[in-house]
């Protein structure tokens, strides 16, 4: 089970990570208010991998032990599919329409 749970943590760490990058790309925006992230401009994916190789590269994005580069930006594509169909803060949206 630890060996499962350390992965699993690893995982949500890495996701963070590429959540951070997509941010850092202008990919999603991250809401000031509620911290929810949301698609802001599809065109910026692409310009989030050169920022996280140079992250893994300058030591800033440290990867799981048996992970690759193209592993990592799996990832950063992941999280940003994840988040490309909401072009809002669905918690700004959802006290709007309280």
């Amino acid at each position: 089970m630890g060996g499962i749970k350390r992965q699993g943590g690893e995982m949500d760490d890495m996701r963070r990570a590429a959540e951070d990058v997509l941010i850092e790309a202008g990919a999603l925006t991250k809401c000031d208010v509620h911290g929810d992230v949301y698609d802001c401009d599809s065109d910026r994916l692409a310009s989030a991998y050169p920022i996280a190789n140079s992250k893994i590269s300058s030591g800033q994005i440290v990867l799981p032990s048996g992970w690759t580069r193209k592993d990592f930006t799996d990832v950063v594509k992941s999280v940003y599919e994840d988040n490309s169909n909401i072009d809002y803060c669905p918690s700004c949206d959802k006290n709007d329409r309280s």
